[in-house]
């Protein structure tokens, strides 16, 4: 992002002013962003996720793994670029782990790491179907840097495991309702012509399974109304397994000692909670809302198995995994931006 520096110098004045003149236009002139977002506004999630893993080598006795993790993560709108798109900054105001007591140790070293994720910061583009369009280079690269003080050993794993679909589902699901059109959930301007509800929203996520690969879930969000009329959706998902390829040298290093992988989406369930709204003035001026979303609360189950050789000597085990997945994420600040003079213009990501 590019900042322009003002020179102390009195008669670069009217160079500035133009400058400033021409921002303004620019902001005038935004177009349509999803949910109608403007450059400043802000929004924080509380995100909880709960993780249950079992995991069994052939000859071994099972191992439980425990994790509750939360997240409190700030979205914040840097502009709005003429395609349309939100360019968005995610911050983690909040990171904090949990791990049961019979998770392995790695796992429980993992507990004092956590909070080296606080203030760290992801920004992308969010198209005005709720999509994430494109995320920055050099911030996905640190960030990948901030998740391996959990598990250094994990560094190349993370490589090669986290592409921008994996990433961008960590933080696209409040825009899952970008595209719920119902008149009395979302405000529009005034003499707008009538607008049909959508039926069913669709969504893809990518779930990232560490070393065995991916798991591409299309989901579907069927309008359901809940307790005292209350908008919203029910969550239903079917899975398709992607397994990991990676290059054959980092497999004779060892890294990566997984063959033969597989696994199976068992149940993609929950439910999406809306704003409801609210009786109008119809002698106050319009007030503009923004997001929709309220909260939402998923469960995730999957299974799976493998072939475990760390070596060519040894003889390659069985492995069978087992995973039961909940997130909930609620709605905890919304903030309308204010109009202020940027010394600096953002552009489109650099995605080099």
């Amino acid at each position: 992002m590019r900042k322009i520096c003002l020179p102390a110098t009195v008669t670069w004045l009217p160079l500035f002013l133009l400058g400033c003149s021409h921002v303004m236009a620019m902001q005038a002139n935004e177009s349509p962003a999803v949910w109608g977002l403007k450059a400043g506004d802000s929004f924080v999630i509380n995100v909880f996720i709960v993780k249950q893993t079992e995991f069994t080598v052939e000859g071994q006795p099972p191992e439980t793994n425990e994790t509750r993790d939360r997240f409190e993560i700030e979205y914040t709108v840097a502009t709005i670029l003429k395609s349309g798109d939100a360019l968005i900054t995610v911050r983690l105001k909040r990171a904090t782990r949990e791990a049961g007591d019979s998770t392995s140790e790695s796992l429980k070293t993992s507990v004092s790491s956590a909070r080296s994720l606080e203030e760290l910061r992801l920004r992308f583009q969010v198209d005005i179907l709720g999509q994430i369009t494109e995320i920055d280079r050099r911030d996905k690269e640190a960030f990948l840097v901030a998740l391996s003080s959990l598990d250094p050993s994990a560094w190349q794993m993370l490589r090669d495991t986290c592409s921008d679909e994996a990433i961008s589902g960590w933080f696209s699901r409040p825009f899952w309702t970008a595209l719920a059109s119902d008149p009395t959930i979302v405000d529009r301007e005034p003499n707008a012509p009538p607008v049909q509800a959508t039926p069913i929203l669709e969504r893809v996520e990518s779930m990232a399974l560490g070393p065995f690969g991916m798991l591409n879930t299309s989901i579907q969000l069927q309008p359901a109304k809940g307790k005292d009329d209350e908008p919203g959706f029910t969550i239903s998902g079917t899975g398709r397994f992607v397994p990991l390829v990676v290059p054959e040298s980092r497999q004779a290093q060892g890294r990566l000692p997984f063959k033969e992988v597989t696994a199976e989406l068992d149940e993609f369930s929950g439910r999406v909670r809306l704003a409801k709204a609210e009786p109008q003035d119809p002698n106050a001026p319009p007030t503009r809302r923004t997001m929709n979303f309220q909260s939402m609360e998923t469960t995730a189950r999957f299974h799976g198995s493998s072939l475990l050789q760390t070596s060519p000597e040894e003889e390659a085990r069985k492995v069978s995994f087992r995973q039961t997945q909940i997130q909930l994420w609620i709605l905890a600040e919304q903030t309308e931006g204010r109009r202020e003079m940027p010394f600096g213009v953002p552009g489109p990501l650099d995605a080099r």
